[in-house]
């Protein structure tokens, strides 16, 4: 019996090979890991270029003043996005809005007897695949951004 005990004590006191096993455990996380890091980082980039593009096609409508023509301000959204083949859905929208009331006509006075405000907003989207497959999320993500400014 104690012949057996000696042995089992030398067999889980052993640890040589044990580097090699937590090696191996390592080198197969590791890469899991950096490529999930990767991808979500490309994830966010491109979240901040749909965020940047709806800003630069809000702000050419503000400079315009109106928008009779939204063909300019859907053209300096891509232009700012780099799509040059035409895959993003963009919507510009222009609407009044008095302070106290919400959305109203453009022609109608606010309670202050002026104008109602003039807004355009300018929304932004796309989606975007990621390279692996995770589980519990879908393989394509959905990209988008909305900006809204002041015109009159």
């Amino acid at each position: 019996m104690a012949q057996i005990l000696r042995f089992v004590g030398r067999w889980f006191g052993a640890t040589s090979g044990s580097i090699t096993v937590e090696l191996a455990l390592l080198l197969t996380v590791l890469p899991l890991l950096a490529l999930g890091a990767y991808d979500f980082g490309r994830y966010g980039v491109e979240q901040t270029a749909m965020v940047s593009a709806a800003r630069a096609g809000a702000q050419v409508a503000m400079l315009s003043g109106a928008l009779a023509d939204p063909a300019p301000i859907i053209a300096a959204v891509r232009r700012d996005a780099g799509d040059s083949t035409g895959r993003l859905n963009i919507a510009v929208r222009q609407f009044c809005q008095c302070p106290s009331a919400g959305e109203a006509s453009c022609s109608l006075a606010c309670t202050d007897s002026a104008y109602a405000p003039m807004y355009v907003e300018v929304s932004v989207s796309d989606s975007f695949d990621l390279l692996f497959h995770y589980p519990g999320l879908p393989q394509s993500l959905a990209l988008g951004a909305t900006s809204t400014l002041r015109i009159r």
